[in-house]
């Protein structure tokens, strides 16, 4: 009988492959994070003691020097409905970033947004001798990703024809009320820093190229690197390619246009593709992915 689910690696290392698949399911760095977040809400359901290890009480990090924290509170989601709208939504959203930054400067973009965010409410944990900010969960990370989202996409019109801006004022104000309500000051201070670190960590990946203010420390961009040209020789030292080289220079070089677009996306943004370069940057797309 055969097996329907095998986990299998991806030849090639091209910024728009997944890591690895599960059967015929692409995992990518969004993909990722979203199946093990969803696989914390079984942990939670079995052995909610173990998944209290992982919530980031800043009082626990430079107290007892529980360090792990400050990396693994976005996983730490309740069984809610909230929980599960946070994750499909970070998926959703953070597929379309991803689509634009490519799977490692994806990565990089999770990954210090969560430490950053970690790190900066521990600070303000121990500089006001409080207990929070706590943090818990993927709703604060899924929100920066949706309004990173609306920034790169300033245009972009949701349901009933709601302008994206709109609703990134909305949310965004909606947690500054519910802060005050609640009277948890702290807890305000650090969201609106925290967002203020997460566009200086989105552009230094290369986003939000259009916000002059926003700070680029550009830690992670890199060019993609160019194939190297093999020069040819005369018939004496000349090697006769035979058929089956065709598909594997064709997928090379098919790669190799991809990066550059990908590059050119993290520069400029999408608005930088011509009509052509986006029409080609679908197809190389599709090609490679056997579509």
């Amino acid at each position: 009988m055969a097996r329907r689910f095998r986990f299998s690696g991806v030849p090639g290392g091209g910024e728009a492959d997944p890591w690895f698949r599960i059967g015929t399911l692409d995992v990518t760095t969004t993909m990722f994070v979203t199946l093990l977040s969803a696989t914390m809400l079984v942990v939670y359901a079995i052995a909610p003691g173990f998944f209290d290890l992982f919530v980031l009480y800043p009082s626990q990090v430079w107290s007892s020097f529980e360090v792990w924290r400050i990396g693994t509170w976005p996983l730490t989601n309740g069984i809610s409905i909230w929980s599960v709208i946070s994750i499909f939504f970070f998926w959703y959203f953070g597929s379309q970033l991803e689509g634009t930054l490519g799977r490692t400067k994806m990565a990089n973009l999770l990954v210090w947004l969560t430490l950053t965010l970690g790190i900066l409410a521990v600070l303000f944990s121990l500089a006001f001798q409080s207990v929070s900010p706590i943090m818990a969960g993927l709703s604060t990370v899924q929100l920066v990703i949706i309004l990173l989202f609306i920034a790169e996409n300033p245009h972009i019109r949701f349901m009933f024809d709601i302008p994206g801006w709109l609703i990134a004022v909305v949310f965004v104000g909606l947690n500054v009320l519910s802060f005050l309500g609640a009277r948890m000051l702290i807890d305000l201070l650090n969201f609106l820093v925290g967002l203020g670190v997460a566009a200086v960590v989105a552009r230094s990946v290369g986003l939000l190229r259009e916000y002059h203010a926003v700070p680029d420390l550009a830690f992670f961009r890199h060019r993609a690197a160019q194939p190297k040209q093999r020069r040819t020789r005369g018939s004496s030292g000349s090697v006769v390619s035979g058929p089956w080289a065709g598909s594997s220079n064709q997928s090379t070089s098919d790669r190799a246009k991809l990066d550059a677009l990908l590059d050119k996306i993290s520069e400029g943004g999408m608005d930088s593709l011509s009509k052509a370069e986006l029409k080609q940057l679908e197809t190389l797309r599709r090609r490679l992915r056997g579509e």
